[in-house]
């Protein structure tokens, strides 16, 4: 799959909504780098006194050179540059929080939506049973003549409840017909419909950010947000919503066989939106878990200490919050956390135990040892030359105890957990160096 969200510059026309009679020339550029930022060939009413102290709630625009849409609405600007030129001339440059293509949208009350659609980098590999595409090769006539047919019909959605609104799984077809060429692309997309209008902050953080991580989970790569969509309560045009993205590699998660991943639609087809449905929930209820964790898998060049101990630190708020029942935790344990962690690993040893290679009484004292000599460095494990090779592959190991204690809450069952793990291309690698 193409990425969607991709630098780009544009031209266009710009105004406020209070003052659509001051139309401005400009420039709007987006990087998930740099983000947002629209350069005017002039200002928006009196320059301000200090650069930081000007912000202008929403800005109209006009373009003409931008594939996804016309009309465009940047929602909270602030200058973060202005140019004054000889013969008296200013230029202000903005930074925006978010773009929004395809609309207008005049007031601050208006940016409520009542429904969702989010396309995720590793969702076409996921769900590459539900397709609309068919092919046939079809022998014609003594001659050896062939006749290929390549047919699209749009398959039935996977379509159930889910907390606040209705989920769908869907896919849409695109050709594309020249003289010679001809091509059929699908788009696989979830969709949301809310009981109730949100803000898209409210839609991105509820629906959008939790869907990122359970694709992440069950294809076991990070998985980026390639395009998000809106609609507002009775219209049906697509708004595009565009703002920088923390993680934004979408190869990461392309291309991916069965063996790559924990878990495809194919496994779980018949209970694919009962099981979002449960990660919703579950992703609330260990917020304090599901964050840290998924947020370290979005930055690829952390340090390996530090990943080790945000991981490590999860499973801790986990194992607590799992055996008060979730919630929050009110006070803290008495739990030693090696007894923390023998609970935990006893729960999962039958799934996770062989990557360990040790008796779990040796397991829980490695990851005593290594957790708080990169707390407190209080050895000289540091100085050992396999050191970062050793904690690289514990942390892969431990990230596997996170998964099993994450499976388990949505529901799977242990023999379920063997059958996914034994066939993951990484849990094999780690077993195999445990077994030489």
């Amino acid at each position: 799959m193409s990425e969607v969200i991709k630098a780009f510059g544009c031209n266009g026309i710009w105004w406020l909504p209070e003052n659509p009679s001051e139309r401005v020339a400009g420039t709007l550029c987006f990087s998930d780098d740099d983000g947002i930022d629209l350069s005017l060939a002039g200002v928006f009413g009196e320059p301000a006194p200090g650069i930081a102290e000007k912000y202008v709630p929403i800005i109209l625009g006009l373009v003409w050179d931008y594939p996804l849409g016309k009309l465009v609405t940047l929602k909270g600007c602030r200058v973060h540059r202005f140019h004054l030129g000889s013969p008296g001339i200013g230029r202000e440059v903005y930074f925006a929080d978010r773009l929004f293509v395809g609309s207008h949208i005049e007031r601050e009350e208006d940016f409520s939506f009542s429904h969702l659609s989010v396309s995720l980098s590793g969702l076409s590999d996921w769900a590459g049973v539900l397709t609309g595409l068919s092919q046939q090769f079809i022998p014609v006539g003594k001659e050896g003549r062939k006749k290929f047919e390549i047919r699209w019909q749009s398959p039935e959605p996977i379509r159930g409840r889910i907390p606040g609104g209705d989920l769908a799984l869907g896919v849409e077809g695109k050709v594309s017909l020249s003289r010679r060429e001809g091509s059929i692309k699908e788009k696989v997309w979830f969709s949301i419909s809310c009981d109730n209008p949100h803000t898209e902050d409210e839609l991105l953080a509820r629906y959008a950010y939790p869907l990122q991580n359970f694709m992440t989970l069950a294809t076991d790569h990070p998985n980026a947000q390639v395009e998000v969509t809106v609609r507002r309560p009775g219209e049906d045009d697509r708004i595009h919503v565009i703002a920088a993205r923390v993680f934004h590699d979408a190869k990461a998660a392309e291309d991916l066989m069965p063996h790559k991943m924990l878990f495809s639609l194919e496994d779980v087809k018949d209970r694919a939106v009962a099981l979002i449905s449960r990660w919703m929930e579950v992703s609330e209820r260990f917020a304090g878990v599901v964050n840290p964790y998924f947020g370290i898998q979005y930055e690829p060049k952390s340090f390996v200490d530090t990943k080790f101990l945000i991981v490590f630190q999860s499973l801790e708020v986990y194992s607590r919050l799992h055996t008060q029942g979730g919630g929050s935790i009110v006070t803290p344990s008495d739990q030693s956390l090696g007894h923390l962690f023998t609970k935990l690993l006893e729960e999962h040893w039958k799934t996770v135990g062989p990557l360990f290679g040790l008796s779990l009484e040796g397991t829980v004292a490695e990851l005593m040892k290594y957790r708080n000599y990169v707390v407190h460095r209080d050895s000289d494990i540091g100085k050992e030359p396999d050191y970062s090779r050793k904690l690289y592959w514990l942390t892969q190991k431990l990230m596997f105890l996170m998964k099993a204690c994450l499976l388990t809450e949505l529901g799977f069952t242990s023999d379920e957990l063997d059958r996914f793990f034994r066939r993951n291309q990484m849990f094999v690698h780690i077993l195999n160096m445990v077994e030489k």
